[in-house]
């Protein structure tokens, strides 16, 4: 399954629903969606937040490979930034002691159980795999 949103913080709802589609049609354990949903919201924020002078739309596109749920987001006009990369994260001090920034990418690893990133002629895309174990299809 796979759909093209603007890429806009608003589109995340219609994200949302595409997700909700994709487990309900393919019929995977509605568990996933919290931890699917928060990866691709925390993915699809940065892609936005962070690239604010591009405009093209971000595509998403849902599958399911033997007992793993396979997203990938594809997005042209990209900055090269690889969220596969270790960045050091503060998750011992309190709220108020931590620097802003890079938790959403720590705790996305973290729910994924195997994250790719490619940049190549401009196009940037994240692939984030999520075992969903095997279930009847």
């Amino acid at each position: 399954m796979n759909k093209e949103f603007e890429r806009k913080l608003e589109s995340l709802e219609a994200v949302f629903q595409l997700i909700e589609d994709f487990l309900s049609s393919s019929r995977i354990d509605a568990t996933l969606s919290f931890p699917v949903c928060l990866v691709v919201e925390e993915l699809f924020a940065n892609i936005v937040k962070h690239d604010p002078e591009s405009s093209g739309p971000v595509s998403i596109d849902l599958g399911r490979q033997q007992d793993n749920l396979v997203v990938t987001m594809t997005y042209p006009e990209a900055v090269p930034f690889d969220v596969t990369q270790p960045r050091e994260v503060d998750t011992s001090s309190s709220l108020q002691e931590r620097a802003v920034g890079g938790l959403g990418l720590f705790l996305t690893k973290s729910m994924a159980d195997k994250m790719d990133y490619e940049h190549e002629n401009g196009i940037g895309r994240v692939t984030v795999v999520k075992r969903i174990g095997s279930q009847d299809v």
